[in-house]
């Protein structure tokens, strides 16, 4: 694999945690309760549709699957095997039914979604996308949102002042997570975040939330589609 790309293509997220009997009391295990938090604060309802991109094996989706009305909630991982691992999960916690849809998809294929999105979320997701998988991410999803929903997405944000081009170091629970330009995982500055959100036809804000070392990023569905250039 090339140093650039997405190790979740091959690895599943949270596989050693999960294979302990006590996963669910576990801090990695217990972030989807914050992200849910986070989402139910930012306004999401149970009869909002959503879609989980980069869901992994469903932290967020178990909670989030019980929470919504049925059918309402979407995840998407390039990781076939995680979604699978996650449908495990979501038996062992005895939640049940066909109330939700999962997809696995390495193009930002959203064309498995029947109904359009009132908010969509990512968490680390585009820590580990180069510019141009951003760039497709946000393009593709956009004609799935309905006008004005929003999509909350976390990265590692430096200053708009700070060398881009030099490695970062982000201390993270008693561990160095090193952040690169060009390579995963990557780091951004907030003002080319802010061309690709308006390219693409978002408007882009900073908003704060649960992640210790990230930063959340909402993009918002503009309308009309003026100055939008998603070529």
């Amino acid at each position: 694999m090339r140093s650039h790309e997405n190790r979740y293509r091959e690895k599943i997220f949270l596989r050693n945690v999960l294979r302990r009997a006590d996963f669910q009391n576990t801090a990695s295990w217990q972030l989807g309760q914050e992200q849910l938090d986070f989402l139910i604060a930012a306004g999401l309802n149970k009869d909002w549709v959503m879609a989980d991109i980069g869901c992994g094996p469903l932290r967020l989706g178990c909670r989030a699957v019980e929470y919504l009305e049925g059918g309402h909630y979407y995840g998407l991982d390039i990781n076939a095997d995680a979604l699978e691992l996650g449908k495990g999960i979501l038996a062992r916690l005895n939640v049940t039914g066909d109330n939700y849809t999962l997809v696995a998809t390495d193009s930002f294929d959203f064309g498995g979604l029947s109904r359009p999105l009132d908010v969509a979320f990512s968490n680390s997701l585009f820590s580990h996308l180069s510019e141009d998988r951003i760039r497709l991410c946000l393009a593709n999803l956009r004609d799935h949102l309905k006008p004005g929903a929003s999509y909350y997405s976390t990265l590692f944000l430096l200053d708009d002042e700070a060398p881009l081009e030099m490695r970062h170091r982000w201390p993270y629970r008693g561990k160095v997570i090193t952040t690169k330009p060009d390579r995963n995982p990557f780091h951004y500055r907030p003002g080319d975040i802010r061309a690709l959100a308006t390219a693409a036809g978002y408007a882009m804000e900073i908003v704060a939330a649960y992640h210790p070392i990230q930063t959340m990023v909402k993009f918002t569905k503009q309308n009309p589609d003026a100055g939008r250039n998603v070529e």
